[in-house]
């Protein structure tokens, strides 16, 4: 093999290593390029290809893996999940980590492979006992979910913990909510804000949000809130949407920070606009009474549209509230049309999602 493609294909493994994180991080296949239909497959990728296949006959584990990859993306030869899927199984077979949590994922989604959950959560397990902290992650939330699996928090916690000892934050995270929750573990706040505080420090933006609410609300150390809107922040800029939601109800309040409707609605609005539902009823409520605010030294007009188009994106991500407060702006006319028949809807769909008072609004037994 010249220099030229062992550096190719140098190049190509980390790409397949990035590969296996994506889909096990989000729950979905990496994007596919497939080759388009009637094109010519190219020489350099035709040849990375066959010397791929040649070392995976040779019983290069590693080989076999990334061969799987090149078969699920359609570089180098035709896409094919089920080829795919069998060349995760031989690297899997040959100890390779990523071979493991690939096979895993397609099991998980049934797509190359059988639909099965139990076996997709196996795979993880295996992955894990390889060293693969992503798979570590993903099989300690199938366990703390009972998917393919008995729901075992105490399996979860071990999982979340061989990972973050390693540095990951996803991992360190997850570990710190069962601490703080006590589930798998005694109940601690303060070992949770460690756990957040690894996380954090990982560049794992949940983990930061987490922590500035406990330090925030001065559960497992000292009461902060400069600090815990300094987390916020830092949160914020990685895109963290409730991240960006506390901060902005942290200068709504002038809590840690200057008090600020300006800057509570740009946060909010961030938050909301990056799908986090209590952030939009936050900035609804905001734009429907900013007028009413008082001490705040930048008022705000009432902007009684934005109000409703806020709420409106909160019921959409699944708040309550957000419907609720829809229904009672449309039922008068505020902000859109009056439509009694729609704000009944809404103030049903938000007793659908819990909301006792939407239940008592529309007359739902549920309340009783």
């Amino acid at each position: 093999m010249t220099a030229r493609r062992i550096l190719a294909l140098g190049i190509v493994l980390i790409a397949v290593a990035g590969f296996g994180m994506v889909a096990q991080l989000t729950g979905l296949n990496a994007p596919a390029v497939p080759q388009v239909a009637g094109s010519a497959i190219s020489e350099v990728d035709a040849e990375l290809a066959s010397e791929t296949s040649a070392r995976c006959a040779a019983g290069e584990a590693q080989a076999c893996s990334y061969m799987g990859y090149l078969y699920a993306e359609g570089i180098g030869t035709e896409r094919d999940v089920i080829q795919a899927a069998e060349h995760y199984r031989l690297g899997c077979d040959g100890q390779d980590a990523r071979g493991c949590s690939n096979l895993a994922h397609l099991h998980s989604i049934g797509q190359g492979a059988e639909l099965n959950q139990a076996r997709a959560t196996s795979l993880y397990g295996r992955a894990c006992a390889l060293r693969d902290d992503e798979a570590c992650a993903t099989f300690g939330f199938r366990n703390e979910q009972g998917r393919g699996t008995v729901q075992d928090y105490a399996v979860a916690a071990r999982a979340y913990d061989t990972a973050c000892d390693r540095g990951h934050g996803r991992s360190c995270s997850n570990l710190g909510w069962l601490h703080q929750t006590g589930r798998g573990v005694v109940q601690d706040d303060s070992g949770a804000a460690i756990y957040y505080r690894q996380a954090c420090d990982a560049g794992f933006a949940r983990g930061c949000t987490n922590l500035g609410w406990l330090m925030q609300e001065g559960r497992g150390l000292l009461q902060n809130d400069a600090a815990a809107a300094e987390l916020y922040a830092q949160a914020c800029t990685a895109e963290h949407a409730r991240g960006c939601s506390n901060l902005g109800m942290m200068h709504r309040d002038g809590r840690g920070v200057a008090l600020s409707l300006t800057q509570a609605e740009g946060f909010l609005r961030q938050g909301c606009t990056l799908g986090h539902g209590r952030g939009c009823s936050h900035l609804g409520d905001l734009l429907f009474n900013a007028s009413a605010e008082v001490g705040a030294a930048d008022l705000l007009g009432a902007d009684l549209e934005g109000a409703a188009e806020a709420y409106d994106a909160a019921c959409t991500a699944g708040h309550a509230r957000g419907c609720l407060a829809l229904g009672a702006m449309i039922k008068e006319g505020l902000g859109r049309d009056e439509d009694p028949a729609s704000a009944a809807m809404l103030v049903a769909r938000a007793c659908d999602l819990g909301s006792e008072e939407a239940c008592a609004a529309a007359g739902d037994g549920r309340t009783n």
